[in-house]
Parts: C-alpha cells; sequence; structure tokens
C-alpha cells in the first residue's frame, strides 16, 4: 500500500501536462482555451495548428495514459494499482493544476489508459470510433460511442475490473456535457 500514494501523485502530474495547449502555444502563439471549441485537445489543436501538430498532441496526450499504467502493470501485473493509476492520469488530463484545474475531454487519455491495460480492448473502441467517425463525421459523438466498447471488452477479457467499463464512459460522457449540448442544438462541428 505504500507504493500507492507515489503512483497516484505521479500518474495525476503526468496526466496533468498539457500537451495540446503547450503546442498551440508554440507553434502558433495561441491559447487553445480561447480559440475554435475551448478545448485543450487535439480535435481543437488541429482547426487551430494543423492536422501533423494535433497527431503530435494527440500521441502525446495517448502516452500520458499509456506510460504510467504499462510501468504499473510491468512491476505488478494487471491490479488496482494499475487501474488506479489509469484514471489519475486521465483526472490529471481534465483537472490540470497547470490550467487551474481545467483540461480536455480525457478520450486519448483514456485510450492510452487501455491500451496498456489490454489493447484487445482498445482496438475495438479505435474500430468502433473510426466507423461512428465515418457515418456522423463528430469527433464527440465518436468518443462518447466509443467508450461504451469497454464494458463488453473487461467483462468478455477482465471481469473482476469491469467498474471501469461503468466508470470511465460515464466520465467521458460528463467532460462532452457541453459537445452533447451543442449536438442537441445542432450547433455541434463536424469534420468534413
Amino acid at each position: 500500500m505504500l507504493e500507492y500514494p507515489p503512483i497516484i501523485i505521479c500518474s495525476y502530474l503526468m496526466g496533468s501536462v498539457p500537451f495540446c495547449w503547450i503546442l498551440a502555444k508554440e507553434f502558433r502563439e495561441v491559447d487553445l482555451r480561447k480559440v475554435g471549441s475551448g478545448n485543450v485537445g487535439a480535435t481543437n489543436l488541429s482547426r487551430v495548428a494543423g492536422v501533423y501538430i494535433a497527431l503530435i498532441g494527440l500521441l502525446l496526450d495517448f502516452a500520458k495514459g499509456f506510460i504510467p499504467v504499462f510501468v504499473v502493470i510491468y512491476f505488478h501485473g494487471i491490479s488496482l494499482l494499475a487501474l488506479i493509476a489509469g484514471f489519475s492520469a486521465v483526472c490529471g488530463h481534465i483537472w490540470s493544476p497547470f490550467l487551474s484545474f481545467k483540461g480536455g475531454k480525457g478520450v486519448a487519455t483514456s485510450l492510452g489508459f487501455i491500451t496498456a491495460f489490454d489493447w484487445r480492448i482498445a482496438l475495438g473502441a479505435v474500430a468502433v470510433f473510426f466507423i461512428t467517425m465515418l457515418v456522423t463525421k463528430i469527433v464527440s459523438i465518436s468518443s462518447i460511442v466509443a467508450s461504451f466498447v469497454l464494458l463488453p471488452g473487461l467483462i468478455l477479457f477482465h471481469k473482476q475490473w469491469f467498474i471501469v467499463g461503468i466508470v470511465l464512459p460515464i466520465l467521458i460522457i460528463y467532460t462532452h456535457r457541453e459537445n452533447i449540448g451543442r449536438l442537441k442544438r445542432g450547433e455541434e462541428r463536424s469534420f468534413k
């Protein structure tokens, strides 16, 4: 149990580094919170700085969730500690102390977390994301729908940890609450 506090703190701090915000500042000299959708994630970064810079931001946000979980699993195996590390990283991304405890939606960081935990579940989520994107052209809908893959995936491969498949989608829906409002009003932006 002594390892829990340092792992929680380190994972949270790793997750809280706002890479997309930093990239927007460095490459376009803009505050990502004040342009486009105001979100500090890769989707908004792509609109401000282009696809290639956004891909870098996406990979860095992915790594924030992947690295702490991978390290914990390497030393402790698939365990409660690995799940806590993943959730800590996602929470760091959503509530970053470097951005006044605000942040992104947590999708890329959650994907990194799940990929380190079980790549098969992550692959299923990515497939559903892209299929939904092909149909709707809307990132927020695709992200929410993809998160629903977690529960059946966990029940199939790690049923003792099925709670992750409930909590993480709820968190993703929570961070997309403004998007859901725009969807209801028909104002959500799509990728053409």
